[in-house]
């Protein structure tokens, strides 16, 4: 089961259009309950609504918050033109130790709401760095949580 799990996430990839109209199909879906885990940077405007349409029908809701290093801690100075990884749209600013600081506030704001509507829904969630490893999500900090367990 873990290695077919592997081959599974090894062939998903992000295609830009957000997570709304998955997670609809989803909470459409006639399929029994369980558990479902959802990966996601959660970014998506509509996330919070789409994330109480999957809870209302009855799961166990384990959310895995995908977050990049350059997310935690962009090393970024001056004038750039950023691009979004999934949509290619282009973002201009200046990069100072200010703007940096205020990126940061935002960032650990808007975790800590996500944080807040996931316990409010009975969300399990974690935060991982987009490059640990699904062994490492599954056989140590899923496990540690209490949310997996192996006999």
């Amino acid at each position: 089961a873990y290695r077919r799990l592997q081959d599974l996430l090894n062939d998903v990839h992000p295609d830009g259009k957000g997570v709304a109209e998955s997670f609809r199909r989803f909470a459409r879906a006639e399929v029994p309950r369980g558990m479902a885990f959802v990966l996601s940077d959660a970014l998506d405007p509509e996330f919070p609504e789409v994330l109480r349409q999957v809870c209302g029908k009855g799961h166990e809701v384990v959310m895995l918050h995908v977050i990049s290093d350059v997310e935690l801690a962009p090393a970024l100075e001056g004038d750039l033109k950023l691009l979004d990884a999934e949509t290619g749209d282009p973002l201009e600013i200046t990069a100072s130790a200010g703007v940096l600081r205020e990126y940061r506030r935002r960032f650990d704001a808007y975790c800590s709401q996500l944080d807040d509507q996931c316990r409010r829904l009975g969300v399990w969630i974690l935060r991982i760095r987009s490059d640990t490893s699904i062994s490492e999500v599954l056989f140590r900090q899923l496990r540690r949580l209490g949310v997996v367990r192996f006999v």
